[in-house]
This record gives C-alpha cells, sequence and structure tokens, in this order.
C-alpha cells in the first residue's frame, strides 16, 4: 500500500465510520419494531432468544469463525463480551415492552454517548450531550395521566449501561478477533437467552 492510498484510506475512515454507526442503529430499530409485534405471540423474552439465535446463525455461517483459533488470553474478554451483549437485549426487550420505543431507545443510547464522552474533551462534544439530552426530554410523556412505567424505565436504564459495556469489551476484543468478535459473542448470547426464552416460551418459540 502506497502513502498516498493510506492518507486517503485515513481520511475516509471517520466517514466510514459514521455511516456504519448510523447503519447499525437504523437496522437496530427497525428490527425492534418489527419485533414488537411479535410480544403478543412469544413475549419479550421469547422475542430476544429468536432474536440472537438467528443472528448467532446467520453470524456462523458467513463467518465461519472456527477457521481461526481463539487465542487464549482473549477467551475471558469474549466471554463478558457475549454475556454483556445477550443482557442488554434481554433488558432492552422488557423495555420496549413496557413503555415507548422511542423513549426505551432514548434512554440506551446515553450509555454509549457516556463512553464517548468520557474518551474526550473536546466542547463540542458536549453540545452533542446537550442535544441528546433536550431530544430524549421531547420524547417523554409530560401529561400527568400519562406516567412512564418505572421498571420499564430501569430496563433501559440497566440495557444503556450494558451498552456502554458492550463497546469497552468489543473494541477490545475485536482488535484481536475483528469481525469474528461479533460472530462468537453472539453464541455466548444465545447460550445465555436461548434457556430464558425455551423457559418462558415453551416450543412455540419453534412455530412458523
Amino acid at each position: 500500500m502506497t502513502s498516498s492510498t493510506h492518507s486517503s484510506d485515513m481520511r475516509h475512515s471517520p466517514a466510514i465510520g459514521a455511516a456504519a454507526a448510523f447503519g447499525s442503529l437504523l437496522s437496530m430499530n427497525l428490527g425492534a419494531a418489527f419485533a414488537k409485534n411479535l410480544f403478543p405471540i412469544i413475549g419479550a423474552y421469547g422475542v430476544t432468544a429468536l432474536r440472537i439465535a438467528l443472528a448467532m446463525l446467520l453470524l456462523m455461517a458467513f463467518r465461519r469463525p472456527w477457521r481461526r483459533p481463539v487465542p487464549r488470553q482473549m477467551m475471558a474478554p469474549l466471554l463478558a463480551y457475549g454475556i454483556v451483549l445477550g443482557l442488554m437485549n434481554l433488558l432492552i426487550y422488557q423495555a420496549f415492552a413496557r413503555i415507548p420505543l422511542g423513549i426505551a431507545t432514548g434512554i440506551e443510547v446515553m450509555g454509549p454517548l457516556a463512553i464517548a464522552l468520557l474518551g474526550s474533551r473536546r466542547p463540542i462534544d458536549f453540545v452533542w450531550l446537550g442535544a441528546a439530552l433536550v431530544g430524549l426530554f421531547l420524547l417523554l410523556p409530560l401529561r400527568v395521566d400519562n406516567v412512564l412505567d418505572p421498571v420499564g424505565v430501569a430496563f433501559a436504564c440497566g440495557a444503556a449501561l450494558c451498552w456502554a459495556l458492550y463497546i469497552v469489551y468489543g473494541k477490545r476484543v475485536s482488535q484481536r478477533l475483528g469481525s469474528d468478535a461479533v460472530a462468537w459473542g453472539m453464541l455466548v448470547s444465545c447460550v445465555l437467552t436461548m434457556p430464558i426464552g425455551l423457559f418462558t416460551t415453551g416450543t412455540g418459540l419453534f412455530t412458523p
């Protein structure tokens, strides 16, 4: 790779990263909107188990991570990464079942936003934090007769914490494992969430 090619890649990397983050958020929220329609059929725990199981199967088929060995020193971070990923999904889908989707997502995104602010000292970043807080405030039901379920808010806050930890562990494992980290993490998450989904839903989880 020539120096001019490398410098061109460096210039475009922030734009690529921003586009990837936007695409990820768009995909996640569209998926959540569809998933909420399944709550009356298999419940929030069942939807979580189904979502993670399907994602795990797709990623395993696409990445085939078993072809590349996982270093022994990465086993513990990878396990923590997968557990946090599973907990994040379990908590946010419980929040979706109790409070509006937009409010739950707005609370959850505070987790990665806090991580970004902890690693930055630029004043503009705090402006973005203020804008996010204003946006979340505008989503809140301000009428007295439309109070948010405190349990749903607590689940969303728990998901925000897990999302922050997911970023911390995800950055560490992806530096060594690349995209394979997501596939292995989903496998760990599936082992965590599938028993819960089966216990709460039963064989209904496997109906077409």
